[in-house]
């Protein structure tokens, strides 16, 4: 039990940790067409989430047994999606700073390049 609420507190600050960190990946102009990006996935998201669940719920409770398991396995299988998504997302190198400083474009700017890898399941953007 203790272990639980410890887990349910760490995760309960993943939000604003995220926030933070992809905060800092994003050029300040732009903050604010993030955050309402953020906002605006999370809200469908939460708006999806609860009938589906308990869609896959009742199916479960009427089939009975093992597919009463059928909401968390669909729930795992997205997570798993989530997981692979964000481990093919790699940062590009910041690069040669004085070459950097020769073109008027600094090295800071640079290091904050997100860019998905050549993979078949993502595309490049």
């Amino acid at each position: 039990m203790f272990a639980a609420v410890v887990v349910a507190t760490l995760g309960s600050t993943a939000h604003s940790h995220l926030r933070s960190i992809i905060t800092v990946f994003t050029e300040p102009t732009r903050v604010g067409a993030l955050y309402t990006a953020m906002a605006t996935v999370q809200s469908v998201g939460a708006c999806a989430a609860g009938p589906s669940i308990a869609a896959l719920w009742g199916f479960g409770m009427r089939r009975g047994g093992w597919w009463m398991g059928v909401p968390f396995m669909v729930v795992s299988g997205l997570l798993f999606t989530a997981l692979v998504t964000v481990c093919a997302v790699r940062l590009e190198a910041g690069g040669d700073t004085e070459s950097n400083n020769t073109k008027g474009v600094a090295a800071e700017e640079e290091v904050g390049r997100a860019v998905l890898e050549t993979t078949p399941l993502l595309v490049h953007v």
